[in-house]
């Protein structure tokens, strides 16, 4: 009876009876927003060419996992779908409205491969990393247009990267 006094008092999980120690909470937490920085900058160019690959599949995966996480509605889902498959075009033939190749300027398409090649520039690893971070939980997203869609799928890109560095 005095250990299960001492164990009700233990402090709980919100979603399980399990201890905080116990519980997948505790590895959830992310590394400060900075800390790829300097993975990145002790990284030779070939290991940051292959980080800088994602996969059509991890691609695919992440934004399905993301799509349902913000609640976008079937409309702007199929948008966010659609600007994530023009990824795999070539972007000089591509006549959807809306399609602003600016956005997708600097990815390298290997549509045999099923993959594409971010640029390695700091500058723009940066960027899609710093879409990937306040990426803010559960928030109703909204996808109008082909442009914002697309800036969604470099969001997702973003979150690839950020995954293999951390």
């Amino acid at each position: 009876s005095r250990l299960n006094a001492l164990l009700e008092k233990q402090p709980r999980s919100k979603k399980s009876r399990r201890c905080v120690l116990h519980s997948l909470e505790v590895q959830r937490t992310r590394p400060p927003s900075g800390a790829w920085r300097e993975v990145w900058d002790i990284m030779k160019p070939p290991c940051r060419q292959e980080l800088t690959v994602v996969e059509k599949d991890t691609l695919d995966t992440t934004l399905d996992t993301y799509l349902k996480k913000h609640r976008f509605c079937s409309e702007c889902r199929t948008k966010v779908l659609l600007a994530s498959s023009l990824l795999s075009k070539d972007p000089e033939n591509c006549r959807e409205k809306g399609y602003c190749p600016a956005l997708y300027v600097g990815i390298k398409r290997c549509v045999p491969e099923n993959h594409v090649h971010l640029p390695t520039n700091t500058e723009y690893i940066s960027s899609i990393i710093g879409r990937a971070q306040p990426e803010v939980m559960g928030r109703e997203r909204h996808a109008k247009t082909l442009e914002i869609a697309q800036e969604e799928v470099l969001t997702c890109l973003g979150i690839c990267v950020a995954e293999k560095l951390h």
